[in-house]
This record gives C-alpha cells, sequence and structure tokens, in this order.
C-alpha cells in the first residue's frame, strides 16, 4: 500500500487549483449578440449628420407594433431590427409637426436573407443579415444607402438615410 504524503496532497491541490484557473474564462461574451442593422440620418445637401425629432419611426408587421424612436424623441441614428424568421422587413417614418397632414409617412422595405453564424464558443451562434434588395418612398426622404449589405454585430452604421435639409442662408430668405 502506498502512503501518500501531506506533500504529495498540497501537491494535487495546487495542480488542481492551477489547472481550474487556467480552464476558467471569467470574462465571458462581451460582444454584442444582436445582428441590427444602424440607419444614421443625413442632410442631402452637405452630408452632415443630422438630428430628427418631430417623426415615430417604427415596424410594419413587427410583433406587438412597438415603436422605435416615439415622437419628441431625438436621434441621429436608429436601429432597425430584421427577423430570421422572415425575408422581408418593413419600417415607416411618421411625420408629426403642426401643420403636417396626417398619416404623412415614408415606408423603407428591405430583402435579406438570414445566415446562421457561430461567433465563439462564449457568444454562442447568431444571425446575420445579407441585404439582397430595398426601396423606399420619397414623400420627404431624398434616398437612402447601403454602405454594407451584410449585417454583423459590429456596432457601426450600416444605412443612411438622406433628407433635403434647409441651411441658414435659405431659412433667412423665407
Amino acid at each position: 500500500m502506498r502512503i501518500i504524503t501531506r506533500l504529495h496532497i498540497l501537491l494535487i491541490a495546487f495542480i488542481c487549483t492551477i489547472a481550474a484557473l487556467v480552464s476558467c474564462n471569467t470574462t465571458g461574451c462581451m460582444e454584442n449578440r444582436s445582428s441590427i442593422p444602424i440607419a444614421e440620418f443625413y442632410s442631402s445637401g452637405d452630408e452632415s449628420l443630422i438630428i430628427i425629432d418631430s417623426v415615430a419611426i417604427g415596424g410594419i408587421g413587427a410583433p406587438n407594433d412597438s415603436l422605435i424612436v416615439k415622437v419628441g424623441e431625438k436621434a441621429s441614428e436608429v436601429y432597425l431590427p430584421f427577423r430570421s424568421t422572415t425575408n422581408t422587413a418593413k419600417f415607416f417614418i411618421a411625420y408629426q409637426w403642426t401643420g403636417c397632414p396626417e398619416n404623412f409617412a415614408d415606408t423603407l422595405e428591405f430583402q435579406y436573407k438570414s445566415l446562421p453564424y457561430f461567433a465563439s464558443e462564449e457568444c454562442g451562434a447568431m444571425y446575420r443579415y445579407q441585404i439582397t434588395g430595398f426601396s423606399y418612398t420619397k414623400h420627404l426622404i431624398d434616398s437612402v444607402s447601403i454602405l454594407d449589405s451584410l449585417v454583423t454585430n459590429a456596432d457601426v452604421a450600416m444605412l443612411r438615410i438622406f433628407y433635403p435639409v434647409a441651411t441658414e442662408e435659405e431659412e433667412d430668405l423665407q
């Protein structure tokens, strides 16, 4: 029968502790786990970033029909979530200021493919989206551009929505 000494027990405990510390990752997944396109608002004249505040933005046919941006909230960008269970997403931008006709809105529609993506062991799997087409109305929107058709979990703008904006000089002439 072999006798285990205290030194052996301490040595085994030390090795187990080191192995446990090396194998554990306490940082976990710190990345954004959702692939959601970000749209920014720009002036079509000088292509500067603008802030909107008299609009409501929401999904058309989205679950719970919740608003993404409520009237009075100021925003220079907006998240436009896609769903992996469909291949289209449609959004409205309703303009709501004094003197504006009721139900005056633009719509954006995106066609896309849902692409399953394995990020890492800590982060798991998620969907990425490949935009295959888009359309929009031009009630107030001047144009829309897609900077990158692959929607990932990167926190960068992928869409730009351009509006005609009067300059200070033009406003002074009115």
